[in-house]
């Protein structure tokens, strides 16, 4: 089989990152793009490899009845929600299979059965956090990156999974920007303004602006870009950085209190520009209650919250416990967290700015809670609690792989019980809780 060939191909299931899997006449595998389980479809092989080929999807023959009409203008374009072609349905059990097949394959794990993944309360309009881009393409376009193309920007027109209506004030924000001649930043030249936008919304509706800079502009345009979102608060971030990190070179408060609060399982939550939240709030708070359910049975003296960000998950599990610790790297998400605690009264609550990794000894705590990002725990860390293992730890990670390969290596534990949480209805992404005991 050669590069431009087409073959007529049954789907078996979706894997990671939401692609199809099938199997060429030779018994090779087909990865393919936009296929479900079942379907018949015709694709043209683009990439062949010794033990499999990749494929693009010319024609659907035999729909499956999975199949449902994406929402969204710019499906297909866009890098963002890659599923929405599917029923929610098969979405969760395919997050599952996801999960499954990485434990079971990465890392070789035994465990119980998965339960059923978790469903969103909100299937649209569900995150609270979107950060987009800016780009000088002959206009100005404001949006989100194609999917593996970081050098293009889509020039959204709407956004059916973010919170807020981007209609309501992409427009104003292109026509600002035109109207005072602010430049765009150019990652090549290491110069320019306009970088990100980055916008947060609570429950309740309050939103947190954030324009993000690569140099100063004039204050009488920072003054009309803040009138744009109304009684909004709005922070302008210079970041000089040639890459795109969230990098920090000043913070500049234009109006309101720099922060904005949210309110979840009845605590109330501080959230500052460049504080870590979890992005789908109502799951969110499931997965803090299920979390705190699992705490009150075992019955922990003292807790450590490790990569505790904004301490969420510390204040929940405050009730069920005489002492808990959180520790964070992030100097703004410790303040954010220590103001947590106060804002819901809530004392013997602990936070130290650190890095996880340079813990020395976890012994002297009952449970430990990890919620790293998706690169996984540090190989110190992992260390540290093979040599003094608390008596439970749970694990909260949104990277089925690098969640694989850590607990092939906690040696001293034995899995509990796993619970997939879909806190990104439409796209390939899963989060997953597990419950460990040494």
């Amino acid at each position: 089989m050669q590069k431009g060939e087409t073959l007529n191909l049954e789907i078996e299931k979706l894997i990671f990152e939401g692609v199809a899997l099938s199997h060429a006449p030779d018994g090779r595998a087909v990865i393919i793009g936009g296929g479900l389980p079942g379907e018949k479809v015709e694709a043209l092989i683009t990439k062949v490899k010794k033990d499999f080929l990749r494929a693009k999807l010319l024609e659907v023959l035999q729909p499956s009845n999975f199949r449902v009409q994406p929402r969204c203008m710019h499906f297909g374009e866009c890098g963002g929600c890659s599923l929405q072609y599917a029923s929610y349905d098969l979405q969760l059990e395919a997050k599952r299979g996801f999960l499954e097949e990485s434990l079971s394959r990465i890392g070789g794990l035994e465990f119980p059965e998965i339960q059923e993944c978790v469903p969103s309360p909100r299937l649209w309009g569900y995150r609270n956090k979107m950060e987009f881009t800016f780009k000088e393409e002959g206009e100005i376009s404001l949006g989100l990156h194609p999917r593996g193309d970081f050098r293009r920007v889509i020039n959204l027109k709407e956004c059916p999974i973010s919170s807020f209506s981007i209609e309501e004030f992409f427009p104003s924000v292109r026509n600002w920007a035109f109207d005072f001649g602010i430049s765009v930043w150019n990652l090549r030249e290491h110069k320019g303004a306009l970088r990100n936008l980055v916008i947060r919304r609570s429950l309740k509706g309050d939103l947190l602006v954030n324009l993000v800079l690569g140099e100063e502009i004039s204050p009488q345009a920072k003054e009309a870009f803040a009138s744009i979102f109304g009684d909004s608060t709005v922070v302008f971030t210079i970041n000089r950085s040639w890459g795109d990190s969230h990098h920090v070179d000043s913070e500049e408060i234009i109006k309101g209190p720099g922060f904005i609060l949210e309110e979840i399982g009845g605590l109330r939550f501080r959230i500052s520009p460049s504080s870590f939240f979890q992005t789908n709030s109502l799951q969110a708070q499931a997965l803090y209650q299920k979390i705190r359910d699992f705490a009150r049975e075992v019955s922990p003296k003292k807790v450590l919250d490790l990569y505790c960000g904004t301490g969420t998950i510390a204040c929940f599990l405050k009730e069920v416990s005489r002492e808990v610790w959180g520790i964070e790297k992030i100097p703004q998400a410790i303040s954010d967290a220590r103001e947590n605690a106060l804002l819901n009264g809530l004392e013997n609550l602990k936070f130290m700015e650190g890095d996880a990794s340079e813990i020395n000894d976890l012994g002297q705590f009952d449970l430990v809670v990890v919620d790293p990002p998706r690169s996984g725990l540090h190989p110190k860390l992992l260390q540290v609690l093979n040599c003094s293992p608390p008596p439970f730890l749970v694990y909260v990670s949104c990277n089925p792989a690098t969640l694989a390969r850590d607990l092939q290596q906690l040696f001293p534990f034995q899995i509990i019980e796993v619970i997939p949480f879909d806190f990104f209805p439409h796209t390939f992404h899963v989060e997953t809780c597990v419950f460990l005991k040494s």
